[in-house]
């Protein structure tokens, strides 16, 4: 008597797995929205405060605000003290929206949010609105002192990179 039933569970597995196949099949490629981060650069080091800043340019395609939900891009930083072998996360100098030393660059206007723990930002529309984002000359800061690194190796061993997400804000409530 329990056999029909073992036989019913594979004929089951065996249909979604079929289905599956075929549905994974007909999916298009799940594919990024040409977010792109160029032009990278650590510069003024400031030995007294333990800090530097890194400023890259950044842009995406198909950027988007309206007056509840947007696209953003979250960017965090990544640094290697023996020459890539292992990697920690950069530690920003302040929290906030535009943070005092933070620049967001020319272009694409934008907000730099950067959460209390300081490990990264979002970049986003400052305004509403549709198309491209560009952005060159985004200056982040970076507190190296908060990270313990030795700020001999700031500029001149250390290999820094920065890596950026693509991110939709969704607000909190009850869903559907």
């Amino acid at each position: 008597m329990t056999a029909p039933k073992i036989v019913v569970k594979q004929i089951f597995w065996h249909r979604s797995l079929i289905l599956a196949a075929v549905f994974l099949l007909f999916c298009g490629a799940a594919r990024a929205n040409g977010l792109i981060i160029t032009n990278g650069e650590v510069l003024d080091q400031n030995t007294s405060e333990n800090t530097v800043s890194v400023k890259f340019d950044l842009s995406w395609q198909n950027g988007w605000k309206d007056g509840v939900n947007h696209d953003a891009v979250w960017v965090f930083m990544k640094y290697s003290d023996d020459d890539g072998k292992t990697w920690k996360h950069a530690t920003l100098a302040l929290s906030g929206t535009n943070p005092a030393g933070f620049y967001k660059g020319d272009g694409t206007s934008l907000d730099l949010v950067v959460p209390q723990d300081l490990k990264g930002l979002i970049a986003r529309r400052a305004s509403s609105g549709s198309g491209p984002v560009a952005t060159t000359g985004l200056k982040l800061v970076w507190d190296y002192g908060l990270d313990s690194v030795d700020p001999e190796k700031v500029l001149s061993s250390l290999v820094v990179k920065l890596f950026a997400i693509e991110m939709v804000y969704v607000p909190q409530g009850a869903f559907y």
